[in-house]
């Protein structure tokens, strides 16, 4: 405890006697008085000189929730405006200073950022993946073709894209990655190499060209097993 001012008092019978003035701290509460943090300041003075001394550490609280200003956010880190606002405003009703609001939200952003690079890693993990388990189907669907068979084929792909896909279509596929699907082109080659045949064969082993519309497109005509022959 600091040291005690001492004074002198007149007793009752007219003698000065010596006193000593109480300490600031015995003047506090006494949930307070015996705190280790109190008893380090000598007088009333010192602690409140470290007071001020901290808020100007701290930061003062804005006067409103509006008024907290946003560290910059790295591109590629999702932004919730909403939980943003409902942040600020329990930041003011617990009376954060800007300089505490800020380093709260700068340790946010480094957990999500955190998060992004790891499903970033995800997907591209899962793209080369998917990459790896494309090409080996082609192989195999190369070898199923033949030898020097792939530009043929190709060929007729390119045929029925360019015969009956319109672009928006052809961009869809581009984007889905099924223009470089294996099952889905060996599809497209067997349909071409049917409509790359010049006659149609009919049952009774006549020959006839095949129905086109005006722009050249074929005709596909199939029996109705219900019509009677």
């Amino acid at each position: 405890m600091a040291d005690e001012t001492t004074f002198y008092v007149k007793d009752s019978t007219g003698d000065y006697q010596e006193a000593s003035l109480p300490s600031f701290q015995d003047s506090l509460p006494q949930e307070i008085r015996d705190s280790e943090i109190i008893k380090g300041y000598g007088d009333a003075g010192a602690l409140a000189q470290a007071f001020i001394d901290l808020q100007g550490k701290v930061g003062q609280v804005p006067e409103s929730a509006d008024a907290y200003e946003m560290p910059e956010i790295p591109e590629g880190v999702p932004v919730d405006d909403t939980a943003i606002a409902g942040f600020k405003a329990l930041a003011h009703e617990l009376g954060l200073s800007q300089a505490q609001v800020s380093k709260i939200i700068e340790f946010d952003i480094k957990r999500a950022q955190g998060y992004a690079d790891a499903d970033k890693k995800d997907a591209e993990a899962s793209a080369a993946e998917i990459k790896k388990n494309r090409e080996a189907a082609m192989a195999e669907l190369e070898k199923k073709w033949g030898p020097n068979a792939k530009a043929a084929k190709m060929e007729l792909i390119n045929k029925v894209k360019q015969r009956f896909i319109d672009e928006d279509t052809l961009k869809l596929w581009d984007e889905s990655g099924l223009s470089d699907d294996p099952v889905f082109l060996n599809f497209l080659s067997e349909i071409g190499a049917i409509l790359s045949e010049d006659q149609l064969i009919l049952p009774d082993g006549r020959q006839t060209q095949p129905r086109t519309t005006p722009d050249g497109r074929p005709i596909l005509q199939y029996d109705n097993p219900s019509t009677p022959a």
